[in-house]
Formats: C-alpha cells, structure tokens, sequence
C-alpha cells in the first residue's frame, strides 16, 4: 500500500559553475538524503548510462521513472504551455528561490503531505539560473499501479464509492484553500486497490477561499465532458456517476 506519512525537511544547496556564469540549486530533503540523491539524478545521460531508467513517459515533455535505493522516482522538467511556449519552451523568469516554480510545488507537497492528502510525495527539486532567467526540474516519488481516471473510463465504469472517494478527496485539498489549477481527468489516478490520487501541483497555489471552488469543479467537470463528447458511449460516466462525486465532496472534513 502507499504510505502517506512522509518526514519531510527542505533544505538547500547551491553548487556554482563559474565557467559559464550559471548557478545550480539543489532542494533536498530527507527522503532524498537517505536515498543518496544528488545533482547527477536530474541529468537524462546519467540515469541512462547508469541504467537506472525503468520507464520514459511523453506529453508535453519527457517523464523519466527511475529506481534509487529502492524508491520509485519521476523527474519531470518544468515546461511552458500556450503562446508564450513559442518563444521559451522551458526558460522561466528569475527573482528568488522561493518564487522558482519548483520550489512552490515541493513546499506545497509538503503542506499536503502532512495533512495526509493522497499526493505524490516529494524527494528533491533543481533550479539553474543563468541572468535573469531559469529552469527547473522535480523528483516525486512515483504512485505505484496506478493509471489515470481517464484511462479507466475508457475501459470500464467506476463503482460509485470510488466518484465519492474523488469528490472527497478535492473536498480535503479545498478544505486547506488549495487551488489545483489544472484539475482534470488525467491528473487523477486510481491504484490497483481503488485508491485515489491527485498528481501535478504545477502552478496550484494557497488561496483565500471564495468562488474559485466552485469554478474548480466545474473545470473538472468540463474535462470529464469534453472526452465523453468526443468518444461518445465507450466514456464510461453517466449522471448518477457525478451525483456520486457531489456527494463526496458535501461530506465534511
């Protein structure tokens, strides 16, 4: 079973490459200390000539699945959508640590992690400033036998308990003002023993409460709309199947 209960400890290292003006930081934490990670796991040529990698994902990058002292990790790079990807696919703009998109998402990993909501748990983060500009990659630790709710309703339906389970579980992370900003069927995955889980904290933030909730599940919902409207019948949802989410999601904290 995935444990949820995680120490997590955030500290930093900065390793500077004078040569080419660039600045690398490491954000480790205790999880990665005892699995002996370091700067060298970020690098795609050092995971495949040590042949450390068990599984390449792509979508609008690579995801590598590497094993290290017998945790499962994801390295993912931060990369930009939309628009502005044209210009830079990956480059963000620099001002400190604590504003780097990677080190948002770890911190609020952390946040969730201690409130045991199902997330990924976070092992270690790098920024690599350069001028005014930076980029960034994220190690989590992977969620074992999981697949996505969007694959699942592919193949079969979803027993009621489960829609519950899912509305409850974005009732939790609500709970806490957190805005999961790309809240969608493919952020959601499901476990080989009907756990949920909620993945890809990328630009989710704390905010004061308000009608951003309610906006939230709603864009949840359209996600669900738009892949039953285009595979028609073989989406396996139905109205009673989001009843069961609502009703998930009404129960108290």
């Amino acid at each position: 079973m995935y444990s949820l209960q995680h120490k997590f400890v955030m500290t930093l290292q900065l390793h500077k490459r004078n040569c080419n003006e660039q600045n690398e930081v490491i954000i480790t934490t205790a999880t990665s200390t005892a699995i002996h990670l370091n700067h060298h796991h970020f690098a795609k040529d050092f995971l495949q000539q040590n042949q450390l990698i068990q599984q390449i994902r792509t979508g609008r990058g690579e995801v590598f699945f590497f094993n290290l002292e017998n945790t499962q990790c994801v390295l993912r790079h931060y990369r930009r959508g939309g628009l502005v990807a044209k210009l830079s696919d990956d480059k963000f703009l620099w001002k400190n640590i604590e504003s780097t998109r990677v080190y948002k998402e770890l911190k609020l990993l952390q946040t969730m992690q201690k409130n045991a909501l199902p997330v990924p748990m976070p092992i270690a983060g790098r920024v690599i400033q350069r001028g005014i500009f930076y980029t960034a990659d994220i190690i989590t630790q992977a969620i074992p036998n999981t697949q996505e709710l969007h694959a699942y309703l592919q193949n079969q339906k979803l027993h009621e308990s489960l829609w519950e389970d899912i509305g409850y579980m974005v009732k939790r992370m609500h709970n806490l003002n957190i805005c999961h900003d790309d809240l969608n069927v493919k952020n959601v995955l499901i476990n080989d023993t009907d756990q949920v889980f909620l993945i890809d904290f990328d630009k989710c933030y704390v905010r004061k409460d308000g009608d951003w909730k309610k906006q939230n599940i709603s864009r949840f919902r359209r996600s669900i709309d738009k892949h039953h409207d285009r595979l028609g019948s073989s989406y396996q949802f139905a109205k009673s199947d989001w009843d069961s989410f609502l009703l998930g999601y009404s129960q108290k904290v």
